[in-house]
């Protein structure tokens, strides 16, 4: 086939690319290529660590520069630092090394090579879910049609190396940013849900899950919509900190004639925009309902059926450590429906509590982050979690409702930046600029800056898993919902 080739010689300008803030949306599958070289020489907005020796180590045997750099993940406190966000995907030694390190580094560590059993190649980097059952490639789709609807250059860069990896073309990439005809009824089905849960959860409708479930199993469903809530958080933590993209990964590539002047229809863009790169466009999103209007909310999520069946209470605590949650309440509908996945759901259960319960931040100010959040995203039961976690903590309903106006007399300077932040974060991940993380550095270290947005991107993926699934609030002896 005749191919286009795309320059390879970086884009003149008097301020270089790499600087834009925000990162510009690629229109184009050549300026995406562009934009992802230049992701090279990213500078994160906040400052990683040093380094420990092993991951040294670890970024001198793959030949990663960027790697050798420090992680930000170590800015968090370390019960807050885990969190595969879902992605229970059974990926092997061998494709980690296929898709993930630098090709030309050795096939084993020269420390390890004398150890390296005949089957660890094949071992298993994430031991996986036995009811997690969708393909790899076809996962790794979402995280890319995802992450192209949040801008989220960092991401966008590992599934472009991944997929052609794993036996995926690069016309089959290039048509992932197009009108979608190209591929099975069934991938379109998934494609549509996870584009609409990523840029208007508060549109997902009965209509949109039964079109998913035409094609795929109940469990099938739940699994699509658990990954692309993850895939949702990560860009929300990859995103803003403005990630470094490794260095050795080739993305200056061929591209098609077919689809190298064609305009995402994926990407953050303003309708009709054409060109090259375009600053990322706002997600429309209805107003905050009034005090009222939320509580009649509440009164129909009281009322409404799930969407997906959820473990009974006995299966749900022979799957939780004892003691997760307390004997006189219910386990909490969100944690039976994530334990229908018996190895991914006790995780992301312990995950959610942690980002509840520890960090150095307040629990107090976790709950309104939780609140400013699932009140973005229009999540009814999140919200009502979020409150009952307030009214824990000693807030009464005025208060708590004051949080949506940053009343002054309600609370501080401090956590009026952090609100703000949580409901642009939620929302607009693509527009988080430099002059968002400044007004967090009047009040936060950027430890804590680092933990308020793990906070959020907990919040992102629960508003989404619990309102994709219509889950009802739960009913205590107190009239409270179950605490998160």
């Amino acid at each position: 086939m005749h191919l286009l080739a795309t320059s390879i010689v970086l884009l003149a300008s008097s301020t270089p690319t790499w600087a834009s803030d925000p990162p510009p949306v690629p229109l184009t599958r050549p300026e995406m290529k562009q934009l992802l070289e230049e992701s090279k020489k990213f500078r994160p907005r906040l400052k990683p660590p040093e380094p420990t020796p092993e991951e040294l180590a670890a970024a001198k045997e793959q030949g990663n520069v960027s790697g050798s750099r420090g992680n930000l993940r170590n800015l968090l406190p370390r019960e807050l630092r885990r969190g595969a966000f879902f992605f229970w995907d059974g990926r092997t030694q061998d494709m980690d090394r296929i898709a993930l390190r630098n090709p030309k580094a050795p096939a084993t560590s020269p420390r390890r090579s004398s150890a390296r059993s005949e089957s660890s190649s094949t071992r298993m980097r994430i031991d996986p879910d036995p009811k997690m059952t969708l393909d790899y490639a076809f996962k790794t789709m979402l995280f890319w049609i995802v992450s192209r609807g949040n801008n989220c250059v960092y991401c966008m860069g590992h599934q472009e190396a991944q997929l052609p990896a794993f036996g995926v073309t690069e016309d089959r990439i290039a048509a992932l940013d197009g009108d979608w005809s190209e591929f099975t009824h069934a991938e379109r089905a998934a494609f549509v849900l996870a584009r609409k849960l990523t840029v208007a959860p508060q549109t997902v409708h009965d209509a949109d899950i039964d079109a998913v479930r035409r094609h795929f199993q109940e469990i099938q469903v739940q699994e699509i919509i658990g990954i692309v809530a993850g895939f949702n958080a990560m860009n929300r933590w990859t995103g803003p900190l403005r990630l470094t993209q490794q260095e050795f990964r080739l993305y200056l590539t061929p591209t098609s004639p077919q689809y190298a002047t064609r305009i995402t229809q994926v990407g953050p863009v303003p309708p009709g925009r054409t060109g090259t790169r375009c600053q990322p466009a706002a997600n429309p999103r209805p107003p905050l309902e009034s005090r009222s209007a939320v509580e009649a909310k509440w009164a129909e999520c009281a009322r409404r059926k799930p969407r997906f069946a959820l473990v009974d209470e006995s299966a749900a605590r022979a799957l939780l450590p004892a003691g997760t949650f307390p004997s006189h309440q219910p386990v909490p509908h969100w944690a039976c429906l994530l334990l229908n996945f018996p190895k991914a759901g006790p995780a992301k259960v312990a995950d959610l509590l942690a980002s509840e319960t520890q960090g150095a931040l307040t629990p107090r100010l976790n709950a309104q982050l939780a609140w400013a959040s699932a009140r973005a995203d229009h999540a009814w039961y999140a919200l009502a979690h979020a409150r009952d976690r307030l009214r824990a903590l000693g807030l009464d309903d005025d208060a708590i409702f004051a949080i949506d106006q940053a009343s002054g007399s309600f609370s501080t300077p401090a956590e009026r930046a952090a609100l703000a932040f949580a409901h642009k974060l939620t929302v607009d991940p693509a527009l988080i600029d430099d002059a968002d993380f400044e007004g967090l550095l009047t009040y936060y270290k950027e430890s804590e800056i680092a933990e308020l947005i793990v906070h959020i991107n907990h919040d992102v993926f629960f508003n989404r898993v619990t309102e994709a699934a219509q889950l009802p609030l739960e009913k205590t002896t107190n009239g409270a919902v179950s605490q998160r």
